[in-house]
């Protein structure tokens, strides 16, 4: 008898702050924060306006004032609260200086480049070293294009699952690996962890990484519209992404990016997946309610975003979550998709009796399920969020074990049966 096993870890949320860089008075860079807000904001505002930053990350602007000394006091007062907040783990607080007054960037020794959102060239090594899961045949009807979080692509279950489900509603998936090229180490964890120029460059090498990943997927298939879906780091990546495409979904990470509306186009469709106990989603609260999605929807209205909260969900999506599901397909214009099941038979649980799991199984903590089918051949899962996951995760890998010509999403028949859950036999 053939046993499987697996393990699905969650990712780590993005940072959307930083902390203290000192030591660089004249050599330091526009952080990409910075320059996204005087694109996004500043350059439109209108009357007397000015912007200030610090060496930390922080910033502060302000438009439509009497006067530009009072545009420039506002945005001092404003940068300067932000440096003692992100400072606050640090030995000293940056002051902030005003780089920008009225129209003008005034700050020599600060870049802002005028093509930041301009791909960089070369050959897309994050497609070429990333995943892909297509519909047989090449007769999709679309492309989606997943950016990963901040720690990679993670477990490929998850990519074999998320391009089952899409290849079920006519849809490939691509998956680039952002670490194919040389980059800054992952900036996973605490907003104090980390220097705001290492998060800045991360940033500045993923959006490019997305728009050369685009603009290939585009050379490759003219007709075929594609669609962003961005995972918690990578949900702060496609929100900056000011190019025309089909719609693009964001799970795991806030709205917006830090403190400014999305990029994209105003036609562009938005749907926000979030786990109703997701504490990656920053600034919409640890339980997150319909009211959460209100300051949301407000700053976006062009978008008209759509929001999908799971409930009883922390930070990974999957698409058995019905709410999931049903969002996701109606935002594609497919039907909903579901897979039945049928409770194990005597002969599988005879089988499930033979098998020992090994430590690892039999000592996790909930939530834990295995499956098996007809021949023996059981796959197993631990460290889910909740029983469903688990039940879920471990009948899709065991099916793909089964055969590799059965798309369960697709046929909407299980080929295994689970049998167990937390140590006990299923009800």
């Amino acid at each position: 008898m053939k046993q499987i096993a697996t393990i699905v870890l969650a990712c780590m949320a993005t940072i959307v702050t930083a902390s203290t860089t000192l030591g660089q008075t004249q050599e330091t860079l526009a952080l990409f924060r910075h320059e996204y807000i005087w694109r996004t904001i500043y350059e439109a505002g209108r009357g007397a306006k000015a912007m200030a930053i610090a060496e930390n990350g922080a910033y502060g602007y302000a438009t439509g004032r009497v006067s530009d000394a009072d545009a420039e006091a506002t945005a001092l007062s404003y940068c300067n609260e932000g440096s003692k907040f992100l400072s606050l783990r640090a030995d000293n607080t940056p002051a902030c200086r005003i780089v920008a007054a009225g129209a003008t960037w005034n700050a020599p020794d600060l870049r802002l480049d005028s093509e930041w959102q301009k791909p960089a060239k070369g050959k897309d090594r994050p497609m070429q070293k990333g995943r892909k899961v297509l519909v047989s045949g090449g007769k999709s009807k679309g492309i989606i294009l997943l950016v990963h979080g901040c720690d990679g692509l993670g477990a490929k279950i998850f990519t074999d699952v998320w391009g089952a489900y899409f290849n079920a509603l006519g849809y490939d998936l691509y998956a680039p690996d952002s670490f194919a090229e040389k980059r800054q180490k992952p900036a996973c964890g605490s907003v104090n962890d980390f220097p705001a120029a290492q998060v800045s460059d991360i940033w500045r090498l993923r959006v490019a990484q997305t728009h050369r990943t685009i603009n290939g997927l585009r050379k490759a298939n003219p007709e075929k519209p594609i669609y962003m879906w961005g995972h918690s780091e990578g949900g702060l990546i496609v929100q900056m992404i000011k190019t025309d495409i089909a719609g693009v979904i964001v799970s795991g990470e806030e709205c917006g990016v830090v403190g400014a509306p999305v990029s994209l186009a105003p036609h562009v469709p938005l749907l926000y997946l979030w786990g109703e106990y997701d504490q990656y989603v920053n600034g919409v609260g640890y339980r997150i309610t319909k009211d959460s999605t209100a300051k949301c929807a407000s700053d976006n209205a062009t978008h008209k975003p759509v929001f999908a909260i799971l409930e009883g969900r922390s930070h990974i999506p999957w698409p058995w979550n019905s709410t999931a599901e049903k969002a996701i397909a109606s935002f594609l214009g497919g039907q909903s998709l579901a897979v039945s099941g049928a409770a194990a038979t005597k002969k599988q649980k005879s089988l499930w009796k033979q098998i020992r799991p090994d430590k690892r199984y039999r000592k996790s903590q909930p939530h834990r399920a295995a499956a098996i089918n007809k021949s023996g051949t059981s796959y197993m899962v631990w460290g889910l969020d909740n029983e469903e996951d688990a039940r879920e995760l471990a009948l899709f890998g065991c099916a793909k074990n089964t055969t590799k010509k059965t798309n369960i999403f697709r046929s909407g028949t299980h080929l295994c049966a689970v049998v167990d859950v937390n140590g006990k036999a299923p009800d």
